[in-house]
């Protein structure tokens, strides 16, 4: 691209001109680590105390919401849904969402066609990271 500065370079991805390569630098910077049940701490904690919550407000009529901020391809907010309906199996009939987000379109495309690369497929066990 011939940018001689990071001044230059970062000038140029915040133009319109650059809005391309602002996603192609935002995919490039971010991690997209992503495993089911990843943080077993996590997913303890969601189905002991914030799921119980979430049922006892949506059995009274309101609504229940899940967010998965940085989703990456989509294993986190399938393991909440997951948790969801183990904790609270009559969820679907309930107003409950998972909202999951993430800033790289790249994985987020990925995470909507709901099927993972067959290289990142392995077998997973609730609570165990396939590092462990």
């Amino acid at each position: 691209m011939g940018h001689t500065s990071f001044r230059s370079y970062l000038d140029y991805v915040q133009s319109p001109a650059g809005r391309g390569e602002m996603e192609n630098l935002i995919c490039a910077l971010t991690t997209n680590v992503t495993n089911f049940f990843r943080e077993k701490n996590h997913f303890t904690h969601l189905e002991e105390v914030v799921i119980p919550n979430i049922a006892a407000t949506v059995r009274a009529g309101g609504r229940g919401r899940l967010w998965s901020a940085a989703c990456s391809t989509g294993q986190e907010p399938w393991s909440m849904a997951m948790s969801v309906m183990s904790v609270f199996p009559d969820a679907a009939n309930h107003d409950v969402r998972v909202l999951a987000t993430d800033i790289n379109g790249q994985v987020v495309a990925q995470a909507a066609s709901a099927s993972i690369p067959r290289k990142r497929q392995r077998p997973f066990r609730r609570g165990k990271s396939p590092s462990s």
